[in-house]
């Protein structure tokens, strides 16, 4: 006889959760679940507006109901996204490979599109890390995207340094955003914290939790440092030095990545 709990949504074929189950599998269940009938709501929005043309069209506060249902619902698609790449995140005997710096750091900017309104600049004394790459990566998409995500102007600058010291690697993002209250230094690591409305900045509350199991996984941390006396934000990962690649001497790098603004 089973004794564990159905995660069940209106008839949806769900997983069995069992109590055995960690809490990482328990939001795989539950997002995966959730998922089709997510998914089905954003489907909903777009039939109504089909099935009821041109009454619809015609109704602004119709029209806006179901921008709005478009709006949440895809809003929870990304939630439940980011949950299940959390959950998925730092698992046990991943790969590691030897890992370019400079060229994920440009590969995350570029996907996020942080160089059209980003000036990014680059100080690696540490060029190549042999780590989970996906794992690193979605760390580092993370802790990117949240200095773009926060950034209050239309331009901003990020550097990007990276260092050996004694038996570890530093890996530093500072950025010249509004800074974090140093009350809350500890609270943007728990999962699905968000220290502004969802309906000003859209974010999962996902990313830094993310970023934090990451660098825990490989025997490292996490941390924010900022200033009441001035801007920005500095997020320093720390890994031990085990995860830096052996590679010829003379190899640090201090560069800006191309912007619009500069020729590649």
């Amino acid at each position: 006889m089973s004794h564990g709990a159905y995660v069940d949504v209106d008839g949806v074929a769900a997983t069995e959760v069992s109590p055995a189950d960690s809490s990482e599998e328990v939001i795989t269940h539950i997002a995966h679940d959730l998922s089709a009938p997510v998914n089905a709501l954003s489907l909903l929005a777009d039939w109504i507006r089909e099935d009821m043309y041109p009454a619809v069209a015609q109704s602004a506060a119709v029209t806006q109901h179901l921008d709005d249902m478009k709006t949440q619902t895809a809003r929870l698609q990304r939630m439940l996204k980011a949950l299940l790449a959390y959950s998925r995140a730092a698992r046990p005997n991943g790969r590691s490979t030897q890992v370019v710096l400079r060229d994920l750091i440009a590969e995350t900017v570029e996907q996020l599109g942080l160089q059209r309104r980003f000036v990014v600049r680059l100080a690696l004394g540490v060029t190549h890390l042999h780590v989970p790459r996906d794992d690193f990566a979605a760390m580092l998409e993370a802790l990117i995207d949240n200095a773009g995500r926060h950034h209050d102007k239309a331009r901003g600058m990020l550097t990007i340094t990276s260092h050996a010291q004694d038996d570890r690697v530093c890996l530093r993002l500072t950025d010249d955003g509004p800074g974090i209250a140093r009350r809350y230094h500890q609270r943007i690591f728990d999962l699905m914290t968000t220290l502004q409305p969802r309906d000003e900045v859209d974010t999962s509350g996902v990313g830094l939790a993310l970023a934090r199991k990451v660098a825990v996984s490989m025997g490292g941390s996490v941390q924010v440092t900022s200033s009441e006396h001035r801007r920005g934000s500095t997020f320093e990962v720390v890994i031990p030095a085990r995860h830096a690649a052996s590679v010829p001497m003379g190899t640090a790098l201090a560069v800006s990545l191309p912007t619009p603004d500069t020729p590649a």
